[in-house]
């Protein structure tokens, strides 16, 4: 696994832990899931990750989509997601997005956004958890496949690639980022083979900024895999938006030698929470 330590910006009075030692770090995680930490993160991000979990008042959701009212609750992006009771991280339904390069009226993207409010702010602090289910069959894809991102609002004239995505499509999951300088940041984690059929949860803490103001955290499965403060967007004048759902590099329905055209993925226990006093529990999938 490889995991990106740098901190371009301290964050001063949140982030200041330098006086936490490694193992005080593994004494407290070893006695609750969501203190696990990878170590090699280093004691400031893990005692990080604790201070963020610690109990306390839950915040309220801006949303949350279980799906359990049987109905699609998200707008869509290219085809339309839906709901089904194949598989569920929580309830009886979650969101199947299904694609067909060669019979679907998008060849390449199955997405869905939130319906109010889904831009957002700069500067501000946004925590998202959900969880992602890959069946049984699932193949790696000729070209690239996206299973969540944040996709950024560009201005007028431009065209660029999300800043921030949680990939599958090269076989192991890939957390990638990228700021408005050009400078990108990935993190190779485990083969995505590992979690086919089962469910994966991800939880991920961002505060969009093209300044030194921005925070990227992401978790998987419990462990904090990706960390990045400073810039870690683009310098729009509306700030980036989530989707979830497939996004794969099938635009032209002849691209590929896939063994199939077709790619199912499920998606479930959407949570988003924001402020200064989210955090990690208030979304993280029960």
């Amino acid at each position: 696994m490889s995991i990106n330590t740098s901190r371009e910006q301290p964050l001063a009075g949140r982030y200041i832990l330098n006086m936490l030692t490694g193992a005080l770090v593994n004494s407290v995680a070893g006695w609750l899931r969501p203190f696990r930490v990878i170590t090699t993160l280093g004691a400031v991000a893990a005692f990080s990750t604790i201070a963020l979990h610690t109990p306390g008042a839950a915040a309220a959701l801006d949303q949350e989509h279980n799906f359990e009212s049987g109905q699609l609750t998200l707008q869509c992006s290219g085809n339309c997601p839906t709901v089904t009771t194949k598989y569920a991280r929580e309830g009886k339904y979650s969101m199947e997005s299904y694609v067909n390069r060669l019979t679907s009226t998008n060849s390449f993207r199955t997405e869905a956004i939130p319906k109010t409010n889904p831009e957002m702010e700069f500067n501000k602090d946004y925590w998202y958890g959900f969880s992602v289910y890959l069946p049984y069959g699932w193949e790696v894809p000729d070209k690239f496949e996206v299973l969540a991102q944040f996709h950024h609002t560009p201005d007028a004239g431009e065209g660029v690639p999300p800043p921030f995505s949680i990939n599958s499509g090269s076989g192991s999951w890939k957390v990638s980022n990228k700021n408005h300088l050009g400078e990108k940041k990935e993190w190779l984690l485990n083969s995505v083979y590992e979690d086919v059929g089962k469910w994966t949860d991800w939880v991920i803490h961002f505060k969009p900024s093209y300044g030194s103001q921005g925070v990227l955290e992401v978790w998987k499965d419990g462990l904090l895999v990706a960390t990045r403060y400073g810039s870690n967007t683009y310098q729009d004048s509306v700030g980036p938006y989530f989707k979830m759902g497939v996004y794969l590099g099938w635009k032209d329905r002849n691209c590929c030698n896939d063994k199939s055209p077709a790619k199912r993925v499920y998606h479930d226990a959407l949570r988003i929470a924001s402020g200064l006093n989210a955090k990690y529990s208030d979304v993280a999938p029960r």
